[in-house]
């Protein structure tokens, strides 16, 4: 980070590296099958392979259609990536994919995330575990945070995200 600004290592030969600029937040999540996604710039990747731990990533939407972007990630970091895609971002509302914090109608708290509510179950010390709204319909979905930062999802709902208006 520099002056506010993440850059990402592009490529390395001898002494050089060369980086790039990205103002755009990469966005690790999961899909609804549980399968790890990233989201960037309004694109899906999708993990391909693992060699130890660097990670391969691949357009998810075009793959098959021969769209060649890709990424690479090394505990967590972007290494690499090439984000040059034959086809337009299919995933411009990224914002149901960022947490929000909020309040209910009633006013206790709750997390807006995936396009599911999430309400405050217990807090031990600075851990918080956040069950899905619809806890008594079966749903065992659950989050938990640190501090306001999501640490663990159990992403598992049996019912779709609810239609807002």
């Amino acid at each position: 980070m520099l002056s506010g600004y993440k850059f990402y290592r592009h490529r390395c030969r001898g002494l050089k590296t060369r980086w790039f600029c990205s103002s755009d937040r990469a966005i690790f999540t999961k899909s609804s099958k549980g399968a790890d996604v990233i989201l960037l710039s309004g694109y899906k990747f999708l993990k391909h392979r693992m060699i130890g731990p660097r990670i391969r990533w691949f357009c998810g939407t075009h793959r098959k259609k021969g769209c060649g972007a890709v990424l690479y990630t090394h505990l967590g970091d972007i290494l690499k990536i090439n984000n040059e895609h034959d086809h337009a971002p299919p995933f411009l509302n990224l914002k149901m994919y960022v947490p929000v914090f909020t309040t209910s109608r009633r006013g206790a708290p709750a997390i807006s995330v995936y396009g599911h509510i999430f309400h405050k179950h217990r807090t031990s010390g600075a851990k918080t575990r956040w069950w899905c709204q619809r806890v008594t319909h079966g749903c065992t979905a659950v989050i938990f945070t640190i501090d306001d930062e999501i640490v663990k999802t159990s992403n598992e709902h049996n019912h779709p995200p609810p239609n807002r208006r």
